[in-house]
């Protein structure tokens, strides 16, 4: 069950990441 956080918490990371990514460009 420690995997499903996690695994969220470091989804929503990279989405965020992209968008910030994508904005920047």
């Amino acid at each position: 069950m420690e995997s499903m956080p996690i695994d969220k918490d470091m989804r929503m990371h990279s989405t965020s990441a992209a968008i910030i990514h994508i904005k920047l460009s």
